[in-house]
């Protein structure tokens, strides 16, 4: 899962750390807090979406795993794939 904010993109594994299934709802939306922290929709653990740190819920003290992101000028490079950095 990537996420963007301006020129600053995080990616993380689309993984809940609690029970290894994706953070996103059936139908491929993630849900979030009014500050933006991402929701597991499975058991609603709560992530920092900078961080990937477990704020609450279910899985507490095991994050996200965070993926290495970097940019060429072109492109976002996101272990090893590369998505438009438009």
């Amino acid at each position: 899962m990537v996420i963007r904010r301006g020129d600053e993109v995080t990616a993380f594994e689309n993984r809940c750390p609690h029970a290894g299934w994706p953070l996103d709802t059936f139908d491929g939306r993630f849900l979030t807090t009014e500050a933006g922290a991402l929701i597991c929709a499975a058991h609603m653990a709560v992530f920092d979406a900078r961080s990937g740190a477990c704020l609450g819920g279910p899985g507490q003290g095991r994050g996200l795993t965070r993926l290495a992101v970097q940019s060429d000028g072109e492109r976002w490079l996101i272990s090893g794939l590369a998505l438009a950095a438009e």
